[in-house]
Protein backbone atom coordinates (compact mmCIF):
# COMPACT_ATOMS: atom_id res chain seq x y z
CA UNK A 1 0.00 0.00 0.00
CA UNK A 2 2.98 2.50 0.92
CA UNK A 3 4.76 1.78 -2.26
CA UNK A 4 1.50 2.34 -4.61
CA UNK A 5 1.09 5.93 -2.43
CA UNK A 6 4.29 6.51 -2.91
CA UNK A 7 4.14 5.57 -7.10
CA UNK A 8 1.04 8.03 -6.79
CA UNK A 9 2.56 10.71 -5.40
CA UNK A 10 5.90 10.46 -7.75
CA UNK A 11 3.16 10.42 -10.97
CA UNK A 12 1.52 12.85 -10.06
CA UNK A 13 4.51 15.17 -9.03
CA UNK A 14 6.02 14.31 -12.90
CA UNK A 15 2.87 15.60 -14.28
CA UNK A 16 2.79 18.48 -12.65
CA UNK A 17 6.10 19.20 -13.84
CA UNK A 18 5.47 18.29 -17.69
CA UNK A 19 2.73 20.82 -17.42
CA UNK A 20 4.14 23.31 -15.57
CA UNK A 21 7.14 23.53 -17.96
CA UNK A 22 5.05 23.21 -20.94
CA UNK A 23 2.80 26.01 -19.49
CA UNK A 24 6.03 28.47 -18.88
CA UNK A 25 7.46 27.57 -22.20
CA UNK A 26 4.16 28.41 -23.84
CA UNK A 27 4.50 30.59 -26.85
CA UNK A 28 2.20 32.46 -29.04
CA UNK A 29 2.30 30.11 -32.42
CA UNK A 30 3.24 32.59 -34.62
CA UNK A 31 6.69 33.29 -33.19
CA UNK A 32 9.49 30.66 -33.81
CA UNK A 33 11.37 28.72 -31.26
CA UNK A 34 14.44 30.60 -32.15
CA UNK A 35 13.36 34.05 -31.92
CA UNK A 36 11.43 33.04 -28.81
CA UNK A 37 14.57 31.22 -27.41
CA UNK A 38 16.48 34.55 -27.92
CA UNK A 39 13.83 37.26 -26.39
CA UNK A 40 13.54 35.23 -23.48
CA UNK A 41 17.32 34.78 -23.00
CA UNK A 42 18.09 38.37 -23.51
CA UNK A 43 15.04 39.39 -21.11
CA UNK A 44 16.64 37.20 -18.47
CA UNK A 45 19.92 38.61 -19.13
CA UNK A 46 18.56 42.30 -19.10
CA UNK A 47 16.62 42.29 -16.04
CA UNK A 48 19.90 40.34 -13.87
CA UNK A 49 21.72 43.84 -15.28
CA UNK A 50 19.46 46.51 -15.06
CA UNK A 51 20.25 49.79 -13.18
CA UNK A 52 19.17 53.49 -13.75
CA UNK A 53 20.23 53.60 -17.42
CA UNK A 54 19.56 57.70 -17.86
CA UNK A 55 20.95 58.94 -14.31
CA UNK A 56 16.90 59.99 -13.57
CA UNK A 57 17.10 58.10 -9.97
CA UNK A 58 14.59 55.22 -10.96
CA UNK A 59 14.25 52.31 -13.00
CA UNK A 60 11.61 52.24 -14.93
CA UNK A 61 10.64 50.88 -18.48
CA UNK A 62 13.14 53.70 -20.73
CA UNK A 63 15.80 51.62 -17.99
CA UNK A 64 14.82 47.92 -19.10
CA UNK A 65 13.78 48.79 -22.85
CA UNK A 66 17.38 50.64 -23.75
CA UNK A 67 19.34 47.62 -21.51
CA UNK A 68 17.47 44.93 -23.34
CA UNK A 69 18.15 46.61 -26.53
CA UNK A 70 22.07 46.52 -25.67
CA UNK A 71 22.06 43.14 -24.41
CA UNK A 72 20.56 42.30 -27.76
CA UNK A 73 22.72 43.28 -29.56
CA UNK A 74 25.64 42.30 -27.47
CA UNK A 75 24.29 38.39 -27.55
CA UNK A 76 23.97 38.79 -31.46
CA UNK A 77 25.78 41.32 -33.22
CA UNK A 78 24.78 39.96 -36.24
CA UNK A 79 21.32 40.23 -36.27
CA UNK A 80 20.89 43.81 -34.36
CA UNK A 81 18.61 45.13 -36.77
CA UNK A 82 16.09 43.13 -35.67
CA UNK A 83 15.41 44.94 -32.27
CA UNK A 84 13.93 48.54 -32.04
CA UNK A 85 12.64 50.00 -29.35
CA UNK A 86 9.30 51.59 -29.68
CA UNK A 87 7.59 53.98 -27.81
CA UNK A 88 3.48 54.28 -27.72
CA UNK A 89 2.34 58.16 -26.21
CA UNK A 90 -1.09 58.96 -25.19
CA UNK A 91 -1.51 61.66 -23.44
CA UNK A 92 -2.80 61.28 -19.68
CA UNK A 93 -3.16 57.51 -20.69
CA UNK A 94 0.52 55.85 -21.60
CA UNK A 95 4.07 57.16 -22.06
CA UNK A 96 5.65 53.84 -22.34
CA UNK A 97 8.61 52.19 -24.21
CA UNK A 98 9.17 49.13 -25.35
CA UNK A 99 11.05 46.84 -27.18
CA UNK A 100 10.06 45.16 -30.87
CA UNK A 101 11.58 42.48 -32.57
CA UNK A 102 11.14 41.15 -35.86
CA UNK A 103 10.97 37.60 -37.32
CA UNK A 104 12.49 35.63 -40.31
CA UNK A 105 9.28 36.17 -41.65
CA UNK A 106 9.46 40.28 -41.10
CA UNK A 107 6.55 40.01 -38.19
CA UNK A 108 6.91 42.62 -35.70
CA UNK A 109 7.21 41.03 -31.83
CA UNK A 110 6.22 43.82 -29.04
CA UNK A 111 8.02 43.03 -25.81
CA UNK A 112 7.35 44.29 -22.47
CA UNK A 113 10.87 44.36 -21.59
CA UNK A 114 10.35 44.13 -17.60
CA UNK A 115 7.70 41.49 -17.63
CA UNK A 116 7.46 39.44 -14.42
CA UNK A 117 7.74 36.15 -16.28
CA UNK A 118 10.38 36.19 -19.08
CA UNK A 119 8.04 33.47 -21.20
CA UNK A 120 5.17 36.02 -21.03
CA UNK A 121 6.66 38.84 -22.54
CA UNK A 122 3.75 39.97 -25.10
CA UNK A 123 2.69 43.81 -24.61
CA UNK A 124 -0.72 42.91 -25.60
CA UNK A 125 -0.99 39.66 -23.25
CA UNK A 126 0.30 42.23 -20.38
CA UNK A 127 -1.49 45.55 -20.94
CA UNK A 128 -5.29 45.86 -21.35
CA UNK A 129 -6.83 47.22 -24.35
CA UNK A 130 -7.88 50.17 -22.91
CA UNK A 131 -4.22 51.60 -21.97
CA UNK A 132 -2.44 49.73 -25.08
CA UNK A 133 -3.62 51.19 -28.40
CA UNK A 134 -0.71 50.60 -30.99
CA UNK A 135 -2.15 52.95 -33.18
CA UNK A 136 -0.75 55.71 -31.03
CA UNK A 137 3.15 53.75 -31.47
CA UNK A 138 6.56 55.49 -32.48
CA UNK A 139 8.85 54.18 -34.20
CA UNK A 140 12.43 55.52 -35.52
CA UNK A 141 13.25 56.94 -31.95
CA UNK A 142 15.74 53.63 -30.77
CA UNK A 143 18.93 56.24 -31.20
CA UNK A 144 16.99 58.59 -29.23
CA UNK A 145 16.79 56.68 -25.92
CA UNK A 146 19.89 54.63 -26.06
CA UNK A 147 21.32 57.93 -26.18
CA UNK A 148 19.91 58.73 -23.00
CA UNK A 149 22.56 57.27 -21.34
CA UNK A 150 26.17 56.98 -20.25
CA UNK A 151 27.64 53.82 -21.75
CA UNK A 152 30.32 54.15 -20.20
CA UNK A 153 29.09 53.20 -16.61
CA UNK A 154 29.23 49.67 -15.33
CA UNK A 155 25.82 48.29 -14.93
CA UNK A 156 24.90 47.44 -11.87
CA UNK A 157 21.91 46.39 -9.96
CA UNK A 158 19.46 49.10 -9.21
CA UNK A 159 16.89 49.79 -6.33
CA UNK A 160 13.73 49.42 -8.61
CA UNK A 161 11.13 51.51 -7.89
CA UNK A 162 7.57 49.75 -6.42
CA UNK A 163 5.11 49.90 -9.01
CA UNK A 164 1.22 49.68 -8.74
CA UNK A 165 0.45 46.10 -9.88
CA UNK A 166 -3.33 46.44 -12.02
CA UNK A 167 -5.39 43.28 -13.00
CA UNK A 168 -6.59 43.12 -16.66
CA UNK A 169 -10.04 41.27 -16.01
CA UNK A 170 -10.74 37.30 -15.43
CA UNK A 171 -7.85 36.70 -17.60
CA UNK A 172 -5.14 37.14 -14.74
CA UNK A 173 -2.94 38.57 -16.31
CA UNK A 174 -1.19 41.81 -15.33
CA UNK A 175 0.36 45.05 -16.11
CA UNK A 176 2.43 47.75 -13.81
CA UNK A 177 1.59 51.31 -14.17
CA UNK A 178 5.70 52.12 -14.75
CA UNK A 179 4.91 54.67 -17.98
CA UNK A 180 6.38 57.76 -17.28
CA UNK A 181 9.45 59.08 -17.95
CA UNK A 182 11.37 62.23 -19.46
CA UNK A 183 10.10 62.87 -23.06
CA UNK A 184 9.75 65.46 -25.50
CA UNK A 185 5.89 65.32 -26.67
CA UNK A 186 3.75 66.88 -29.66
CA UNK A 187 1.88 69.16 -27.35
CA UNK A 188 -1.07 70.95 -28.19
CA UNK A 189 -3.20 73.26 -30.80
CA UNK A 190 -5.64 75.87 -29.40
CA UNK A 191 -8.07 77.80 -30.11
CA UNK A 192 -9.54 80.72 -27.54
CA UNK A 193 -11.89 84.04 -27.19
CA UNK A 194 -11.11 87.04 -25.14
CA UNK A 195 -13.38 89.40 -23.95
CA UNK A 196 -12.87 92.69 -22.07
CA UNK A 197 -14.11 92.44 -18.69
CA UNK A 198 -15.14 95.35 -15.96
CA UNK A 199 -14.91 97.73 -18.97
CA UNK A 200 -15.32 101.41 -18.09
CA UNK A 201 -18.10 102.12 -19.71
CA UNK A 202 -20.53 100.64 -22.41
CA UNK A 203 -20.79 103.81 -24.83
CA UNK A 204 -23.80 106.44 -24.18
CA UNK A 205 -25.41 104.86 -21.33
CA UNK A 206 -22.03 105.36 -19.15
CA UNK A 207 -22.94 102.34 -17.48
CA UNK A 208 -20.78 99.96 -16.36
CA UNK A 209 -20.79 95.95 -17.71
CA UNK A 210 -19.45 92.60 -16.52
CA UNK A 211 -18.62 91.70 -20.12
CA UNK A 212 -18.32 94.28 -23.33
CA UNK A 213 -19.38 92.56 -26.22
CA UNK A 214 -17.87 95.30 -28.70
CA UNK A 215 -14.19 94.58 -26.99
CA UNK A 216 -13.21 91.10 -27.57
CA UNK A 217 -10.24 89.23 -29.57
CA UNK A 218 -9.25 85.67 -30.35
CA UNK A 219 -6.65 83.81 -29.75
CA UNK A 220 -4.57 80.59 -31.83
CA UNK A 221 -1.66 79.11 -29.76
CA UNK A 222 0.99 75.87 -29.73
CA UNK A 223 1.66 74.05 -26.57
CA UNK A 224 3.85 71.90 -24.96
CA UNK A 225 2.42 68.69 -23.70
CA UNK A 226 2.00 68.18 -20.23
CA UNK A 227 4.94 66.04 -18.76
CA UNK A 228 4.36 66.69 -14.32
CA UNK A 229 7.07 68.30 -12.70
CA UNK A 230 8.36 70.09 -15.67
CA UNK A 231 8.06 73.61 -16.85
CA UNK A 232 5.68 74.10 -20.35
CA UNK A 233 5.68 76.64 -22.81
CA UNK A 234 3.09 78.06 -25.27
CA UNK A 235 3.39 80.34 -28.31
CA UNK A 236 0.37 82.52 -29.18
CA UNK A 237 -1.35 84.77 -31.74
CA UNK A 238 -3.77 87.44 -30.58
CA UNK A 239 -6.02 89.46 -32.85
CA UNK A 240 -7.79 92.08 -30.13
CA UNK A 241 -10.43 94.79 -31.40
CA UNK A 242 -11.89 97.76 -29.45
CA UNK A 243 -15.00 98.77 -30.96
CA UNK A 244 -16.87 100.74 -28.89
CA UNK A 245 -18.45 103.95 -30.16
CA UNK A 246 -15.67 106.17 -28.78
CA UNK A 247 -12.95 104.54 -30.60
CA UNK A 248 -11.98 102.06 -33.06
CA UNK A 249 -8.59 99.74 -32.50
CA UNK A 250 -7.09 96.57 -33.45
CA UNK A 251 -4.20 94.88 -32.81
CA UNK A 252 -1.86 92.34 -33.84
CA UNK A 253 -0.07 90.37 -30.82
CA UNK A 254 2.64 87.58 -30.67
CA UNK A 255 3.26 86.28 -26.96
CA UNK A 256 4.53 83.60 -24.84
CA UNK A 257 3.79 82.06 -22.02
CA UNK A 258 5.80 79.87 -19.40
CA UNK A 259 3.86 77.43 -17.22
CA UNK A 260 4.81 74.69 -14.38
CA UNK A 261 2.89 70.79 -14.82
CA UNK A 262 1.75 70.92 -11.29
CA UNK A 263 -0.65 68.31 -11.99
CA UNK A 264 -2.66 67.40 -15.07
CA UNK A 265 -5.90 69.67 -13.42
CA UNK A 266 -3.95 72.68 -12.67
CA UNK A 267 -1.11 74.02 -14.29
CA UNK A 268 -0.05 78.09 -13.39
CA UNK A 269 1.18 80.15 -16.26
CA UNK A 270 2.41 83.61 -16.78
CA UNK A 271 2.61 85.48 -20.21
CA UNK A 272 3.84 88.54 -21.64
CA UNK A 273 2.75 89.61 -25.33
CA UNK A 274 3.45 92.32 -28.00
CA UNK A 275 2.87 93.87 -31.06
CA UNK A 276 0.93 96.64 -33.16
CA UNK A 277 -2.02 98.39 -33.28
CA UNK A 278 -4.00 100.84 -35.24
CA UNK A 279 -6.63 103.72 -34.78
CA UNK A 280 -9.59 103.49 -37.03
CA UNK A 281 -8.04 102.28 -40.33
CA UNK A 282 -4.59 100.39 -41.03
CA UNK A 283 -1.90 102.47 -42.20
CA UNK A 284 1.48 104.19 -41.07
CA UNK A 285 0.29 106.79 -40.04
CA UNK A 286 -2.16 104.91 -37.20
CA UNK A 287 0.40 102.44 -36.17
CA UNK A 288 1.44 102.17 -32.59
CA UNK A 289 2.98 99.64 -29.65
CA UNK A 290 0.91 97.47 -28.23
CA UNK A 291 1.27 94.62 -25.25
CA UNK A 292 -0.30 92.48 -22.67
CA UNK A 293 0.18 90.43 -19.48
CA UNK A 294 -1.06 87.42 -18.17
CA UNK A 295 -1.46 84.59 -15.77
CA UNK A 296 -3.81 81.66 -15.78
CA UNK A 297 -3.65 77.86 -15.62
CA UNK A 298 -4.63 74.58 -17.59
CA UNK A 299 -6.29 72.01 -17.29
CA UNK A 300 -5.49 68.43 -19.53
CA UNK A 301 -7.47 65.44 -19.97
CA UNK A 302 -5.95 63.16 -22.26
CA UNK A 303 -5.64 64.52 -25.85
CA UNK A 304 -7.64 67.86 -24.83
CA UNK A 305 -6.24 70.92 -23.02
CA UNK A 306 -8.51 73.88 -21.57
CA UNK A 307 -6.85 77.06 -20.32
CA UNK A 308 -8.85 79.84 -18.69
CA UNK A 309 -6.30 82.84 -17.97
CA UNK A 310 -6.99 86.77 -16.91
CA UNK A 311 -4.64 89.36 -18.49
CA UNK A 312 -4.36 93.50 -19.04
CA UNK A 313 -3.26 95.03 -22.03
CA UNK A 314 -3.49 98.16 -23.97
CA UNK A 315 -6.46 97.15 -25.87
CA UNK A 316 -8.74 95.67 -24.16
CA UNK A 317 -7.68 96.77 -20.73
CA UNK A 318 -9.10 94.17 -18.30
CA UNK A 319 -9.71 90.55 -20.26
CA UNK A 320 -10.48 87.21 -19.71
CA UNK A 321 -9.53 84.05 -21.77
CA UNK A 322 -10.92 80.90 -22.34
CA UNK A 323 -8.90 78.38 -24.81
CA UNK A 324 -9.47 75.08 -25.94
CA UNK A 325 -7.04 72.22 -27.30
CA UNK A 326 -6.24 69.64 -28.57
CA UNK A 327 -3.48 67.16 -29.27
CA UNK A 328 -1.16 67.43 -32.06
Amino acid sequence: MKKQIALFFTLSFLTATVFAQKAKHQISPRISARINEMIVATIIEAQENVYDYDGDGQVNCLDYSCVFKLTWDKKFPGEKYRCTLVRNYQPNVMNHLFAQVQDENSRKIEIETWTDNPYHYLLTEIWPSDRYNPAFNRYGETERWLSEGNRSLKPKKAEVRIAKSYSSGSSGSYYHDYSSFSASDTGYFSVGYTTSIFPSDSGKSGKSSFINSQKFGIEVSTETAFRKGELFAAFAFDYLLDHTEEKSADSWLLGFDWGYCLISFFQPYFGLSAGMKWQDSFSWENLGFAWKVSNGFRCSFSSISLRAEVSYGTILGIAGTVAAGFSL
